[in-house]
């Protein structure tokens, strides 16, 4: 995929808590062919994880800092949306056009930025595109019974979107978000946790953005839930 001659700076944002049982591993290693490197500000927000997972990072960013315009690694306790704030707030600072979240337990392909970067500016023209997200899937195995229930309700009706749409959210995971639109909308509410992305994206829609939903290419989410993940995931 080419690259623009003009192509910006973008924040790229990983929010991460433990190693998730070799998970994170993966995704760094994917992580560390998305283009253009020269163009990437990365940003590596550890919510004191206890595992190993800040050495993993340290070693990660030892042997990639040189390929990337600049890397920062930094400390922050809270919720997902507290960081995701301040991620946002730090882009800002840097003078950061455009931030990225990319998930911990995602696999990116290399022209992840690329491809939502174009499709942002190709949709410009005509819409006021705020974001862009990709679509992930998640292998059947790794569903819990609600959504292996789910999963098995949708493959009946048929229902998949292999191309672009617009929706009332934004996938927080898996994103690029133009950063000169969101003073009109507003930081994270940090009160609204799991549904942040939901009621970042209702708000920004409601002041007439588009929100882009690119399902050309999915991404492999390889989540595993612990009981504990499960209890924070229901209550």
């Amino acid at each position: 995929m080419v690259i623009d001659d003009k192509f910006p700076e973008v924040l790229v944002a990983i929010l991460y808590h433990s190693k998730l049982e070799g998970v994170f591993s993966k995704m760094l290693e994917s992580l560390a062919r998305v283009r253009p490197h020269d163009r990437i500000i990365l940003l590596f927000i550890d919510n004191y994880s206890r595992d190993g997972a800040r050495e993993l990072v340290k070693s990660w960013i030892e042997g990639h800092k040189h390929n990337y315009r600049s890397v920062i690694h930094v400390r922050a306790k809270g919720n997902p949306v507290r960081l995701r704030n301040i991620a946002l707030k730090l882009a800002y600072s840097i003078g950061a056009r455009y931030l990225s979240f990319i998930e911990s337990d995602v696999e990116v392909d290399e022209d992840f930025l690329i491809r939502e970067y174009n499709l942002l500016k190709e949709y410009q023209r005509r819409r006021n595109v705020i974001s862009v997200s990709a679509v992930r899937y998640t292998p059947y195995e790794y569903l819990d019974f609600f959504e292996k229930c789910i999963t098995r309700w949708l493959r009946g009706k048929n229902i998949c979107n292999a191309e672009v749409f617009e929706g009332e959210a934004f996938n927080s995971g898996n994103c690029l978000i133009d950063l000169s639109k969101v003073p009109e909308v507003g930081w994270f509410d940090e009160d609204i946790v799991f549904i942040e992305d939901l009621d970042w994206g209702r708000r920004a829609v409601r002041r007439g953005f588009a929100c882009l939903f690119d399902g050309r290419v999915q991404l492999l989410h390889m989540k595993k839930y612990s009981v504990k993940d499960l209890r924070k995931y229901f209550f």
